[in-house]
């Protein structure tokens, strides 16, 4: 049972570094009734991001058009990295790295186990697997829903399937 969750949790671990990157727009504070948006440089910026993340489990401008602008070069070099990388151990590492870790996107840290997460990795062709997950990361606010309910496979095969009600 696949449905948003599993590609949610699947795309957090393949972006990880780049959702959770500190760049310009990713820190917000409201002090006072006004709102600050500090610079990477500022030295309030990490104390700012730091709390952001811990209480929202993204960055400021995860839900926002901006996020992909801010992170497109960091997006397309790490693609570029993956498609020449061991995917399987990037998952499994980052699972281990921040398993249990506040993530917006990781609803439940127990309902895919990172041997359930692989099924995905090992059944999947790698660019057709990172199109999906690229897809989610350049725009999670409009992309996030209508996926797959399951996804079947088999030793040769792998299919996605979508439950109707009538």
């Amino acid at each position: 049972w696949t449905e948003n969750g599993y590609w949610w949790t699947l795309m957090s671990l393949v972006f990880w570094e780049i959702i959770f990157a500190a760049v310009e727009g990713a820190a917000v504070d409201v002090v006072e009734g006004r709102k600050i948006v500090p610079k990477p440089r500022d030295p309030r910026f990490e104390k700012i991001f730091l709390k952001y993340i811990k209480s929202y489990g993204a960055p400021a401008d995860f839900m926002t058009p901006e996020f992909y602008d801010r992170r497109k070069d960091l997006i397309d070099d790490h693609l570029r990295e993956l498609r020449n990388r061991n995917l399987e151990r990037k998952i499994i590492s980052t699972y281990s790295d921040y398993h249990g870790t506040l993530c917006k996107t990781v609803e439940d840290w127990g309902r895919y186990p990172s041997q359930v997460l692989l099924i995905a990795v090992n059944k999947l062709d790698n660019e057709k697997l990172l199109g999906i997950l690229e897809r989610l990361v350049s725009n999670f606010k409009d992309n996030r829903f209508g996926l797959p309910d399951l996804m079947g496979f088999s030793p040769k095969d792998c299919y996605f399937v979508e439950v109707v009600d009538d």
